[in-house]
């Protein structure tokens, strides 16, 4: 997302689950963090969890366990801004209609399973998803964010309406 963050890539997903006349319909999702890197550029020649193509040059490795979430229709990484020592904050649309705030930490041990360079934390929610399908499609930081306090979001919602969301320097959506 950012220079001290060049490798970082967040991976969405989507997966509709058709119901029945027992089970109603579900749409879920998973955020997956990756570093990725020219291949040999971290050192991953004996990496087991990095992946390497060779057409490109270019090599992966999950960096924190996959966080289930709803299913999510956008990321967008926060500006350089909101890169405290804490690490890099990152909104999600989702197909429940919410936008929701969580920062990425680093370092040795971050994630709960201790064997993850990174974790995933949940800063902040808000359903703001239109009417009818009530689904958060879109999300963007607002061009203003030049420090944490007075950031914004804008949501867009399935029924087209935007919703400018103010975002406080603790990840507090409102």
């Amino acid at each position: 997302p950012h220079d001290a963050h060049k490798g970082l890539v967040a991976v969405a997903s989507y997966l509709h689950q058709p119901g029945d006349e027992d089970t109603p319909q579900s749409r879920v999702g998973q955020l997956y963090l990756y570093d990725l890197r020219p291949s040999g550029a971290r050192g991953d020649d004996g990496d087991a969890d990095a992946v390497t193509d060779a057409r490109t040059g270019w090599s992966f490795a999950r960096v924190a366990p996959p966080l289930e979430t709803r299913a999510i229709f956008e990321l967008a990484w926060a500006p350089a801004s909101w890169l405290a020592a804490a690490g890099p904050a990152l909104a999600q649309a989702d197909a429940g209609g919410f936008l929701t705030l969580y920062r990425v930490h680093e370092g040795e041990g971050a994630a709960s399973d201790m064997s993850s360079p990174c974790s995933v934390e949940k800063l902040a929610s808000l359903q703001c998803g239109g009417g009818g399908l009530g689904m958060a499609t879109c999300a963007a930081w607002g061009s203003d964010c030049a420090t944490p306090a007075g950031s914004r979001l804008a949501v867009v919602g399935a029924d087209g309406g935007l919703r400018v969301v103010s975002v406080a320097e603790t990840g507090d959506l409102r």
